[in-house]
């Protein structure tokens, strides 16, 4: 068999293989790699040029996701997988992992952290986020019961901050209350918390000394 090389657009070289469109390979691979355009090839080297150009390529696309945001191995395994197959989506992701681009104990921190500050997660509903994005239970653990807080504390700070309007009128507050709970504070935290945020403002109101 004769393996044949044609340009494509950009950084594209279209491979075939006896005159027969075979896959699209980029630049750097092909003239990194032993064959050249009119080279015989046998039937086990063409499958271990398809394999590694599929390693290649997912490799490519793993570095390409990392830079748009972070992800955990798993996701971004699953997400190469698509594309790419199981296989070279391992062997992709372990080259990334190699270089320390990505890096579950790194992607689990700054997620727990992003979450329990911006979207007010407890770190029970963290782990269970960490978990779902692909990391490892031992990881999720170790992250949520790593976050420094008292519940308590961090209902009332988030009742303050973004639900007081709500809490005028009894359907405004079991609205409140479903969020929190939603967000993963127990209901006797929850309860706590709220009664003291009531007493608190009752001591601020005029005529309440």
């Amino acid at each position: 068999m004769i393996i044949t090389a044609k340009k494509g657009k950009g950084n594209k070289i279209h491979i075939s293989v006896d005159g027969v469109y075979m896959l699209t390979v980029s630049d750097d691979f092909w003239f990194s790699g032993s064959y050249r355009s009119g080279d015989e090839i046998s039937e086990t080297e063409l499958n271990d040029f398809k394999t590694k150009a599929n390693e290649s390529r997912a490799f490519n696309k793993a570095l390409d996701l990392m830079s748009r945001r972070d992800h955990s191995q798993k996701e971004l395994e699953n997400k190469l997988a698509r594309s790419a197959g199981r296989e070279p989506a391992k062997a992709a992701v372990q080259r990334v992992a190699d270089l320390g681009i990505v890096n579950d104990e790194t992607y689990a921190n700054k997620l727990a952290d992003e979450l329990f500050r911006r979207k007010g997660f407890s770190p029970s509903r963290i782990r269970m986020e960490l978990i779902q994005r692909g990391v490892s239970s031992e990881i999720a653990d170790n992250t949520s019961e790593s976050i420094d807080f008292e519940p308590q504390e961090r209902i009332i700070e988030l009742l303050k901050n973004r639900f007081l309007r709500q809490l005028s009128d009894e359907k405004g507050k079991v609205r409140v209350f479903n969020a929190l709970v939603r967000l993963g504070y127990s209901f006797s935290d929850i309860r706590s918390a709220m009664r003291a945020l009531d007493i608190e403002i009752e001591s601020c109101q005029p005529g309440s000394h």
